[in-house]
């Protein structure tokens, strides 16, 4: 921090008003590069013509998004899960996960009124059981790379499209 607070020409005090640990400073950052990140790729994402091809796209830049930040990706998920577990209000300049769930719950949203996914569950649950299974896919990646980040987030994208039914089960119903 003290480091940050003298290329920044602030003094160490200023800098722990706003960031209170290292980790809301990371946290901070990664809201930003989220936000840049989506407006660069805002057309690409739209040109995707189906809600399954957009969702593949956005899945895909985040997995080279987060792999390329693994080194301090385990400071930042530590960061947001001791926010949560204390229960402590977070600025919003570090709430970088209510950012990716607005933008899932938009993408669930707009599949629900184009009727590619069924409208019977609310968006912001939608968005935030697989916010959750990303994350999930995430944290076992950084235990084990192997499979990679896209694979692991399109495995939790087919789970929410198709859930875990065979096929012969679904055509029983």
């Amino acid at each position: 921090m003290e480091q940050v607070a003298e290329v920044a020409d602030v003094a160490k005090a200023t800098l722990y008003k706003y960031f209170p640990v290292k980790e809301a400073l990371i946290a901070h950052r990664f809201r930003l590069d989220i936000a840049t990140g989506m407006a660069a790729r805002a057309q690409a994402l739209f040109a995707h013509k189906t809600f399954d091809s957009r969702m593949r796209y956005l899945l895909s830049e985040s997995a080279a998004w987060h792999s390329e930040r693994r080194t301090y990706l385990r400071h930042y998920i530590r960061y947001l899960t001791s926010v949560r577990r204390c229960d402590e209000r977070k600025p919003e300049s570090v709430n970088a996960d209510s950012d990716s769930r607005q933008i899932l719950a938009a993408m669930f949203r707009t599949a629900q009124q184009s009727g590619e996914i069924k409208a019977s569950v609310e968006v912001e649950q939608l968005a935030m059981s697989f916010e959750y299974l990303l994350y999930a896919a995430i944290t076992s990646w950084l235990a084990e790379p192997a499979p990679n980040l896209t694979e692991r987030f399109l495995s939790a994208f087919e789970l929410v499209m198709y859930g875990v039914a065979s096929a012969r089960d679904a055509a029983a119903k």
